[in-house]
């Protein structure tokens, strides 16, 4: 099976996970819009199947949890409602969410928050280390994995009650990668040191022993996506955008792998079912068990997009072998938010779209700081209809900060 040709996923993740600059958080005076308009720069799938009356778009529910600014609110579809939601912990990091979409984690500058999805809570967790650089959660929710420091950086795990924290490793310009046992254990190594073995920690005994078995099943997590049914996970890698050695580039594919997946293959590229000359792309989503959707950036040079770059999510099925994907909707997201670093640096646009619990939509960010406005539109991904669900313009702000700051959208999780 061929390797990846990219830098270590956790590479990935921990640019993914890097926080957004601090800023204001003023949101007295401020009323939001909802509108049901079309944009027309929405490209539509080349078909066009006939919708029912029940699947128009225009009489859609549904509830989501938004980042605005840097805050979190619930919005109701059918009713244009924006309730607060963990007001007191400002969000500085996307949401992190488990496979079951239950629990989900951020950063919550100096502190974490612990999102309990089907309740509608959020409890925050102490940070007793350094200033956090990012934050993931387990893929049953029961824990957190917190990166911490700066010259020296900290690995730790904490209860997603709040207990602990444990001290898992720590080393100057260390670069960590880690899995869970489909048993649950904790599995860790650094990918700075080409000998490093991977350690199984016990937080009963705040200790780690070698774990030298690659077969070990273990469970895949962001920035892979697995299929709901579980048996797939794809891949769409890269070049991250602080690589300057030429050496590193490549061009984007969608990779498939096949369960069961183990720490043999946790890095590999499995199956190329997509790529083309210059591709520069990432963020897959699953639609359903054949359908994939992922984030093409543009075309370019060693993930460099030439020209104005696209921002599309795509659509590619997986049961006609050889199919092409199609555009269902872009550009994602607000491109020139410069506290929005997941997608500056990291290039990741998973936060900024979420598929409905049907997998009959997508709801996706658009808009600009230049525009003056940020949007939230729900596409059909039967017939590429879009519905703005809700517009948020720099009119509704006290001024520029404010509308950066407390009203620019910069996350969508569809709840149901």
């Amino acid at each position: 099976m061929q390797r990846l040709r990219t830098l270590p996923l956790i590479t990935i993740v921990l640019a993914a996970l890097l926080l957004a600059a601090c800023g204001g958080e003023n949101e007295q005076g401020v009323s939001l819009e909802a509108a049901n308009q079309r944009p027309t720069a929405t490209p539509l799938p080349t078909a066009a199947p006939t919708v029912s009356a029940e699947d128009k778009i225009d009489a859609l529910s549904g509830q989501f949890l938004l980042m605005r600014g840097h805050r979190y609110v619930l919005f109701d579809l059918a009713t244009g409602e924006i309730r607060p939601f963990a007001q007191d912990m400002p969000a500085y990091s996307p949401l992190q969410l488990t496979t079951d979409r239950t629990r989900g984690a951020f950063v919550a500058f100096p502190n974490y928050g612990v999102v309990d999805i089907p309740a509608r809570t959020a409890t925050l967790i102490e940070n007793r280390a350094s200033d956090p650089q990012g934050i993931s959660i387990s893929p049953d929710g029961r824990w957190l994995i917190a990166l911490t420091g700066t010259l020296s950086t900290r690995l730790t795990l904490l209860a997603a009650d709040g207990s602990g924290p444990h001290s898992v490793a720590a080393g100057g310009g260390a670069i960590f990668t880690w899995a869970w046992t489909v048993d649950g254990r904790f599995v860790w190594w650094r990918t700075d040191q080409a000998d490093s073995v991977p350690q199984v920690f016990d937080p009963a005994t705040d200790s780690s022993a070698p774990l030298h078995d690659a077969t070990t099943p273990v469970t895949v997590t962001f920035p892979r996506a697995v299929s709901p049914d579980g048996t797939r996970s794809a891949a769409v890698p890269i070049v991250p955008a602080y690589l300057t050695d030429p050496a590193e580039c490549f061009d984007s594919y969608v990779g498939l792998l096949q369960a069961p997946f183990t720490l043999e293959n946790f890095d590999s590229q499995g199956e190329t079912i997509w790529t083309e000359p210059g591709l520069v792309a990432s963020s897959p989503q699953w639609l359903d068990d054949d359908r994939l959707l992922f984030v093409k950036v543009g075309t370019g040079s060693c993930g460099t997009v030439t020209g104005d770059a696209a921002r599309e999510v795509m659509l590619l099925d997986l049961s006609s072998p050889g199919a092409s994907p199609m555009a269902l909707v872009g550009p994602l997201g607000n491109a020139d938010d410069v506290n929005d670093r997941t997608q500056l640096l990291a290039r990741q646009y998973s936060h900024l779209y979420s598929v409905s619990p049907d997998g009959r939509y997508v709801a996706w960010i658009a808009g600009s700081l230049a525009e003056d406005e940020s949007l939230l539109n729900v596409t059909s991904v039967a017939d590429g209809t879009t519905r703005t669900a809700l517009r948020i313009t720099r009119a509704q702000a006290a001024d520029s900060t404010e509308f950066i700051e407390s009203l620019l959208l910069r996350q969508v999780v569809w709840l149901e």
